[in-house]
Parts: C-alpha cells; sequence; structure tokens
C-alpha cells in the first residue's frame, strides 16, 4: 500500500465516522538490514495513544523479528499531579467553597432582614410594645421564630 492509499484510507475512515486514536504504516522495510521506517498518526487528545502505538509498532517489529505469536503488555499509569496543578486544584476549591458559603449568608441575611423590613412597614414592634410586650421580649421571641423557620 503506498502513502497515499494509506492517507485516502484514513480520510474515509475520518469520515465515517469511526473514532480512532491514530494509526501506523510501515513505509520502508528491510528486514535484512534490520530497517524499518514508520509513519504514524496520533492522535493528542487521548493522554494514551502516543504509548500505546509506540507499543504496537514495536511489538509489530519484534514478532517480525523473533516469533509471530509475541505479545507486549504495557502498564501505562499517569504521572503524579505537580506541586502547582495541586494549587491550582485547591485555589478553585477554595474559591467555589467562598462563592457558595457567600450565597448562603445573601439567602439568609434576605429572609432576616426582610422579615424586619416588613414588621417596620406594618408597625408590628409598635402595637407589641403597646399591647404590653417587654422590647427584649419581642426580640428573643422574633430570633427564635427566625431560627425554627
Amino acid at each position: 500500500m503506498l502513502l497515499s492509499q494509506f492517507d485516502d484510507k484514513i480520510f474515509e475512515q475520518s469520515q465515517a465516522g469511526t473514532t480512532f486514536y491514530g494509526n501506523y504504516y510501515f513505509y520502508n522495510l528491510d528486514k535484512a538490514g534490520g530497517k524499518y521506517s514508520v509513519f504514524t498518526l496520533a492522535n493528542a487528545t487521548s493522554q494514551d495513544a502516543v504509548a500505546a502505538y509506540g507499543t504496537e509498532i514495536h511489538e509489530t517489529i519484534l514478532r517480525d523479528i523473533i516469533d509471530p505469536a509475541l505479545k507486549l503488555q504495557v502498564t501505562s499509569t499517569p504521572f503524579l499531579l505537580t506541586q502547582k496543578e495541586n494549587g491550582v486544584i485547591d485555589a478553585a476549591a477554595g474559591t467555589s467553597s467562598c462563592i457558595l458559603f457567600s450565597i448562603a449568608y445573601m439567602m439568609v441575611s434576605n429572609s432576616l432582614i426582610s422579615n424586619i423590613i416588613g414588621e417596620r412597614r406594618r408597625n408590628v414592634k409598635n402595637q407589641m410594645i403597646i399591647s404590653g410586650v417587654s422590647i427584649p421580649a419581642y426580640w428573643i421571641s422574633h430570633y427564635l421564630v427566625d431560627l425554627l423557620f
């Protein structure tokens, strides 16, 4: 297969909607001299594509040289996160929790203040004082109602 045919085949696969993470093509095989020339296309959006296709190419070459039944087994583990990446993650977590807490406090303070403003508009406190309720009893009852509801 020529390289242009290989290119056409890959284009046809991409148009068919087939998802693949790469391909490779041996375009120069010199078994007597031990030279293998490979053209590799690896999709860099997959973190494991380069390692997987590199292993598959090496497996193909070793099968050709040593034994056709040869199988390589690859274990691919990602590197640990760097200190800078951990710092970014921690900063994002801290920022989001600060935003959530501030929204929660805004909602609580909004409900407390709206009740006080509504009572001021209706003169409920003045009516209670005229009826004989002491000011500390009024505020304690107001506080307890806010805690319960």
